[in-house]
């Protein structure tokens, strides 16, 4: 077998954002697929425990990159890899979006929490699932998060850099107002370098399958890769092939694409 494993990320290329779930068709493509002997990672900027069992709609990934890549974990949920935020990271963040009202979540161990603006997140973005407040959590920090996201216009980012660009930290957008944040060298791509390095296997044996910008580093780094149709223009261009819509159910096309066998068992 070429290809032994499925990278995929959810929102927007597993799961339409107009669903709460993963459709059928993915689910049972990807299953068919997993009898044959591949295995199935999602790759995803949510925190592990922003994916409720009902999202998965019966799916059981083999492996987890999660956090944009800071949490790398087996089916079970043990930890492969993990790596946190420094301080400076997230005062950074605190400060600069206090000040200009940008809302900002922050993903823990135990869930997401809104460290400002938690109306606007739990109104603008229910596929989140249960979104917390993270007033209190603030007072009393006895971790730092994993990763965060924010709901900020693309201008706001060179004012942001202006101040602490000194950090070094990205923010791959996935809609014209919310992105990722990414810190220095933390991608879905490392995440993907740690899982293999692992379980011992070549990138070249492995697919990928993407939407947007914070895909880029999978897609790039897979022995094949495919970005839905409707992706980004930075994704659709690093990707090596286009594959259908999310809506359309793209992943079972790549799936009966690249494995045809493993529908005739």
């Amino acid at each position: 077998m070429k290809y032994r494993l499925l990278f995929s990320d959810i929102d927007g290329t597993l799961r339409p954002n107009n669903l709460t779930h993963i459709p059928r068709a993915n689910v049972e493509a990807i299953q068919a697929i997993q009898r044959y002997g591949v295995k199935f990672v999602i790759a995803t900027g949510r925190g592990r425990a922003v994916i409720p069992e009902p999202m998965l709609n019966g799916l059981e990934p083999d492996y987890w990159v999660c956090a944009a890549g800071a949490q790398v974990l087996d089916q079970r949920g043990n930890v492969i890899s993990s790596s946190r935020m420094r301080r400076e990271e997230l005062d950074a963040l605190m400060t600069f979006c206090t000040e200009n009202g940008y809302p900002l979540l922050l993903h823990f161990s135990d869930g997401p929490y809104a460290c400002t603006g938690y109306e606007q997140i739990r109104q603008t973005a229910p596929a989140l699932g249960l979104v917390r407040d993270g007033a209190e959590r603030m007072c009393h920090l006895t971790e730092m998060p994993f990763s965060a996201a924010v709901l900020m216009p693309k201008e706001a980012e060179p004012r942001f850099q202006a101040k602490y660009g000194g950090l070094g930290l990205r923010f791959p957008y996935y809609s014209s107002n919310a992105c990722d944040v990414l810190r220095p060298g933390q991608d879905k791509a490392l995440g993907f370098q740690l899982l293999l390095r692992h379980i011992g296997v070549e990138a070249d044996a492995c697919v990928s399958v993407g939407d947007g910008n914070n895909d880029i580093g999978i897609l790039e780094a897979a022995g094949l890769s495919f970005c839905v149709e409707d992706g980004t223009l930075d994704a659709l261009t690093a990707a090596d092939r286009v594959c259908p819509s999310s809506g359309d159910c793209g992943v079972a096309a790549v799936c009966r694409m690249v494995w045809p066998e493993a529908f005739d068992i």
